[in-house]
């Protein structure tokens, strides 16, 4: 009855819901519904619904549709139009309430209505009674997306508060581990965090101590913050033998345990068990001085004294740095009878005993490697001592200072002798080693008397030069190369080995061992193992052995480098020595050479040297061909310095004189000089033609007074000196001895004893102030100069010895570059550019010798002499680029004056 008076409800509000609604006045398709239908109680339910159809004015039963029927009521489980849900009750609490409507917190669907809990919204509801819901749906905060717990979560409340299970083995997001236990100190905290010095992974979580991160846990012993071995605290942060380690901020602190007999290698100098000192192992575990330590792995340090080290310790009663004996202190570092030894290291000395005076009484005799400490007084005084040569060998023999080293001063001026075996037969005498020093040297190279001398007992007799000054003390040092060592040294041609010779000679050189017996070179790599010491090249060390190379050659210039630094020579095949360079990896040795011809180079041994490489290259200088152009001198000239040219006639200068003839030759040269109005102050050391003007250079170092003259005006054909440089201001004491013209200007350069070069230019056209082009500090001495658009080019000397230099003009003051090794003077070399643009070809001329340098302004080939012609006072040279020769002076071949020509 209930359910039915529900219907008839609903039936009605229908009802009043259409009629409100109002028919359609055309009848088209709304009207009037009127609902006739009659209820009768009477135990069943019968619904009677009349209507009549749509149309006109609306008939009785409603208008606008067939009328409606009996509506299925909640419960029934079908979802009506204002029903929510139907889950086929009128239950409360399952979702859908008894008026079909949702309950909060459900969401229903279908038909009849399957209703379930919302997971996300923070209630708790059905299903979710045993679950949670905190709220959202997201994974991993302990109640998931389906509203379940997650494993090692447990959540309570409403909406759910979800928290890890701190022990349950498993390892939830806001856990750094989980033990399966809450107990502290293994590794996972009481609330599952990694504890200091831990890490932990895998579920349940297994910790193990963290070695290397500076905390100490577990079973570490140490803990230093890495895991290297060898500075105490092993890679398993464990104690290392010989360290103590103890606990410190930011990890453990290692030190060595000086004293426990183990050495720690790199920390510790040794560790003999002890920290007592002064037994060659210090109390901090250092070796002392005068002392070295065996340290054999497991064992205490073993100390002895370090016998040859220089230092008196333990037993020693002297130390000279070395373990030979016969110097006078011994092999065993005593000292020798009849030495007296001072100082550290020690100075050992041979005492003099008069009288000496012949070789009979002589002193001695001393080892190798000994001095004796003497004295001449009187003046008359005479000092014979002997030495003996255990083995053959090269004997050098000196007078020094009593103090043992430093120059003798005129106040110790010796005569030195060396006899031979039998006292009297006289080997070799000195006066004077060089300028400046008055002790006396005996050696080998400058007496080779004195190299190879058998085995036997030699004397040696010094006096005061002329016998007329007492000398208070001086020292006479021996010395000598001993055959037998093992050692090729000095004239030693081997030691050792088949075939050599008892003293030190090779009867029969190999492969590579000599000049005559070189190797073919074949390609670049080569292996130099010759012990053999044959025709020693002069810039050869005087120890260990030389390799011979020969090279067959071809039209053109050869440069010869190679590839690591070591001592290499380049010899013709008439056995002149080239060139010899301690480096040839940047500065190649050259040398111009014929199709045909052979070469050879000869490098040290031991070297670094595997490759050379020989390069051949077409030349297009000046030829080798001197022709004499058959000038003759009224009055020949005594000495010749400038020389220069100008499109006809070759000018030649000396001090007192300007002589001119044509480049043809065959006529008597023109003599220029006080009449026509020429003095011996206008003249120099050089000449250089320009701007249709002849220009010297005079030898004044006033920084004031004029240094450049024009001698002659080519377009008026006039003689006489005109000043050029006016108002000059020029650095004092420093004169120029040369000239060059670069195709533009005339540029001088100052010649210093210090080291030091100053340039300046002027025009060749008019007489003018001279414009300084700067200073370089790295050469002086410079008595030659040349100049293209990049660079000057200076003979002189400078920090790598004589030479021509290369001076950057964009940078005047950088370091000088050597790029000829040449002797140089103190008055003149010339030198020419083929080229003041870019040049090709740069000569030099040197002792008389004209040498030429390809690609001076890049990498510069020296390649050897041109012309060997002229003595060392033939200076003059000049280059003539309209016919590619060179014109100079020689005097060597027949004692007068010859102008010849190189084509």
């Amino acid at each position: 009855m209930i359910r039915r008076s529900l219907y008839v409800i609903t039936a009605l509000t229908t009802s009043f819901a259409l009629m409100a609604c109002g028919g359609d006045d055309d009848g088209s398709g709304g009207g009037t519904t009127t609902d006739t239908g009659t209820t009768t109680d009477t135990g069943t339910t019968t619904d009677t619904t009349t209507g009549n159809q749509g149309g006109g004015g609306g008939g009785q039963g409603g208008s606008g549709g067939q009328g409606g029927g009996p509506v299925e009521g909640c419960g029934d489980g079908l979802v009506s139009a204002d029903e929510e849900c139907d889950d086929d009750n009128t239950v409360n609490g399952d979702g859908c309430d008894n008026g079909c409507s949702v309950e909060d917190g459900y969401a229903c669907t279908g038909e009849p209505s399957a209703c379930g809990p919302v997971c996300g919204d923070g209630q708790i509801l059905g299903a979710e009674a045993n679950g949670c819901d905190d709220g959202n749906t997201a994974e991993g905060d302990g109640c998931s997306a389906t509203c379940t717990v997650e494993p090692g979560y447990t959540c309570t409340g409403e909406p759910s508060d979800c928290s890890a299970e701190c022990g349950d083995g498993l390892v939830s997001a806001d856990e750094g581990c989980d033990d399966d236990n809450t107990a502290a100190g293994d590794g996972c905290s009481a609330t599952c965090t990694v504890e200091p010095g831990y890490t932990c992974t895998g579920q349940p979580s297994t910790c193990s101590a963290a070695c290397g991160d500076g905390d100490i846990a577990g079973s570490e012993a140490c803990d230093d913050g890495n895991t290297t071995n060898g500075d105490g605290c092993s890679a398993q942060c464990l104690e290392e033998p010989g360290w103590t380690c103890t606990d410190a901020p930011g990890g453990s602190d290692c030190a060595t345990t000086c004293g426990d007999g183990i050495r720690i290698m790199g920390v510790e100098g040794c560790d003999d068990g002890d920290t007592m000192g002064g037994d060659g192992c210090s109390a901090t575990c250092t070796v002392e001085a005068g002392y070295t330590c065996a340290n054999n792995p497991g064992m205490p340090s073993q100390c002895v004294t370090g016998c040859g080290n220089g230092i008196i310790s333990g037993g020693e009663t002297c130390d000279d740095g070395n373990a030979v004996s016969g110097d006078g202190c011994s092999a065993a570092c005593t000292t020798e009878t009849g030495y007296t030894c001072s100082g550290t290291p020690s100075a050992c000395c041979f005492a003099e005993t008069e009288a000496n005076n012949t070789y009979q009484t002589a002193d001695g005799p001393l080892g190798v490697g000994g001095k004796a400490c003497a004295a001449i007084t009187p003046a008359t005084d005479v000092d014979f001592f002997s030495f003996t040569l255990q083995t053959a060998g090269d004997v050098t023999i000196e007078t020094l200072p009593g103090g043992g080293s430093g120059i003798c001063p005129s106040t110790l001026d010796t005569v030195l002798e060396l006899y031979g075996t039998n006292g009297t037969t006289l080997i070799a005498n000195n006066d004077n080693k060089a300028n400046g020093d008055h002790c006396s040297k005996i050696d080998p190279v400058t007496h080779p008397g004195a190299a190879s001398l058998p085995a036997g007992t030699y004397y040696a007799r010094v006096i005061d030069w002329q016998q007329d000054g007492v000398i208070t003390s001086y020292r006479l040092s021996v010395k000598a190369t001993v055959c037998g060592n093992g050692i090729t040294e000095g004239s030693e041609e081997c030691d050792g080995g088949t075939g050599c010779s008892a003293t030190c000679q090779l009867a029969t050189p190999g492969l590579g061992q000599s000049f005559t017996t070189a190797q073919p070179f074949t390609a670049c790599n080569i292996t130099p193992n010759s012990n053999a010491r044959v025709d020693v090249p002069s810039c050869f060390p005087q120890v260990g052995g030389v390799h011979w190379y020969s090279f067959n050659t071809a039209n053109g210039l050869l440069a010869l480098t190679a590839n690591a630094v070591g001592p290499v020579a380049l010899y013709s095949g008439l056995g002149q020595e080239l060139g010899c360079f301690s480096d040839a990896t940047q500065a190649p040795l050259g040398t111009l050479t014929s199709a045909g011809g052979t070469v050879y180079a000869a490098v040290a041994v031991p070297t670094a040297i595997n490759c050379l490489t020989f390069a051949q290259t077409p030349y297009n200088g000046v030829g080798t061909t001197a022709t004499d152009i058959n000038v003759s001198f009224d009055t020949p000239p005594a000495m010749d310095f400038g020389m220069t040219v100008n499109s006809g006639s070759v000018f030649l200068g000396t001090h007192t004189e300007i002589f001119q003839f044509p480049k043809t030759g065959g006529v008597m040269a023109e003599e220029y000089s006080v009449a026509d109005g020429i003095q011996f102050q206008h003249l120099g050391y050089d000449l250089k033609f320009a701007g249709g003007n002849l220009f010297s250079v005079t030898k004044s170092a006033s920084s004031s007074a004029s240094r450049i003259y024009r001698l002659f005006n080519e377009s008026s054909s006039t003689w006489g000196a005109t000043p050029w440089d006016t108002t000059p201001t020029y650095p004092s004491s420093a004169p120029f001895y040369t000239l060059t013209y670069d195709g533009t200007n005339m540029i001088g350069a100052t010649r210093t004893t210090q080291g030091t070069v100053h340039f300046f230019s002027f025009s060749a056209t008019a007489a003018g102030t001279p414009a300084s082009l700067g200073t370089n500090t790295s050469v002086g001495y410079v008595v030659g100069l040349a100049a293209d658009s990049q660079y000057f080019y200076v003979a002189g000397l400078g920090a790598s010895g004589e030479g021509v230099y290369r001076i950057s003009r964009a940078n005047v003051s950088a370091p000088a570059t050597r790029i000829a090794r040449v002797e140089t003077t103190t008055s003149h070399n010339p030198i020419a550019l083929d080229n003041t643009g870019m040049a090709n070809y740069l000569y030099v001329r040197t002792e008389g010798e004209i040498h030429v340098v390809a690609n001076p302004a890049g990498t510069p080939i020296y390649a050897g002499a041109l012309s060997t012609l002229g003595g060392p006072g033939d200076q003059a040279m000049a280059y003539d680029p309209m016919t590619d020769s060179i014109f100079f002076v020689e005097t060597e071949t027949t004692g007068s004056a010859r102008i010849m020509r190189l084509q």
